[in-house]
C-alpha cells in the first residue's frame, strides 16, 4: 500500500509527471508557479523493457529532469474513489476501492493521493510504476488526481477536466462551497453532454458556468454550447 505525504505549498522546485499516449510528460516549475514551467514529452521505445528503465532513460535525456526536486507529483488520470481524507488510511483504502468497483488487479496496488481541502483519491496503479517512482523519488513523491486540481481552484461553477478517456467533474455553488466531485468514463462529446447534464441536475446548479479544461476540451466545446450556456475554456 502506498501512502503519500501532505499537500503543503512551501515547495520550490517541482516536477509533475503524467502519462500521455506513447510515453510520459514531464513539467518542471519553480515556486509552484507555471510562469517559468518547462515541459517535455518523452516516448517509450522498444528498448525500454521495463517502466523503470524507461524512466531512467527519460530522466537521463534531459538535464532539467535531473535537478534535486522538492516535490514530485505523479498525476493519475484514471477512475478513482473520492473519499474524505480524514477517513482514509492504508487498512481501509482497499475496502473503499472495492465498494467503488475499482478493486486493483493482481498487477496493481491501491495508491492514496495526498489531501486537497479534505479530499483524498484512491486509485489502482501498476506495481511497476509505483515501485519505479517510489524508488527514484522516495518521500518527495505524491500522487494526485486531476479532480483534486479542480477542487483546488475554488471556482464557482462546474469544473470539467477531460483526459482521453475520463471526465473529472467538480461543482461549487454560488457561494463557493464544494457540492459535488465525481469522475466518469468519457471518450466523446455525447458522453460529456450526458454526464454534465446529470451532475448539474443532481447538484441543482443549472445557472453556473461550465469551465472546460484538458486537451480534448476544445474539441467538445462547440457541441456543448448547443446544450449549455456560459461555456468557458481554460487550462487546468
Amino acid at each position: 500500500m502506498q501512502v503519500t505525504g501532505n499537500s503543503a505549498n512551501d515547495r520550490k522546485k517541482e516536477l509533475s509527471i503524467r502519462f500521455v499516449p506513447g510515453g510520459l510528460s514531464f513539467s518542471v516549475s519553480n515556486n509552484g508557479t507555471s510562469s517559468r514551467e518547462r515541459s517535455f514529452r518523452i516516448a517509450r521505445v522498444a528498448s525500454d523493457t521495463t517502466f523503470s528503465s524507461f524512466v531512467e532513460r527519460a530522466v537521463g535525456s534531459r538535464k532539467e529532469l535531473q535537478e534535486d526536486f522538492d516535490r514530485v507529483t505523479f498525476w493519475v488520470d484514471t477512475p478513482c474513489a473520492i473519499i474524505p481524507s480524514d477517513l482514509v488510511d492504508a487498512e481501509r483504502a482497499l475496502g473503499y476501492m472495492r465498494e467503488s468497483g475499482l478493486c486493483p488487479k493482481v498487477t496493481e496496488r491501491c495508491v492514496i493521493s495526498d489531501s486537497e481541502q479534505g479530499v483524498a483519491c484512491l486509485f489502482a496503479v501498476d506495481n511497476e510504476v509505483v515501485d519505479a517512482m517510489s524508488d527514484r523519488y522516495g518521500d518527495r513523491l505524491v500522487w494526485r488526481s486531476p479532480i483534486q486540481e479542480a477542487i483546488a481552484r475554488k471556482v464557482c461553477g462546474v469544473m470539467a477536466h477531460f483526459t482521453s478517456s475520463m471526465l473529472f467533474l467538480v461543482v461549487r455553488d454560488g457561494e463557493g462551497r464544494l457540492s459535488a466531485a465525481e469522475c466518469f468514463p468519457c471518450t466523446n462529446a455525447a458522453d460529456a453532454v450526458y454526464y454534465l447534464s446529470k451532475i448539474r441536475n443532481e447538484a441543482n446548479e443549472g445557472g453556473l458556468p461550465i469551465i472546460l479544461s484538458g486537451f480534448p476540451a476544445s474539441g467538445y466545446r462547440k457541441v456543448l454550447k448547443r446544450y449549455f450556456r456560459n461555456i468557458i475554456l481554460c487550462e487546468l
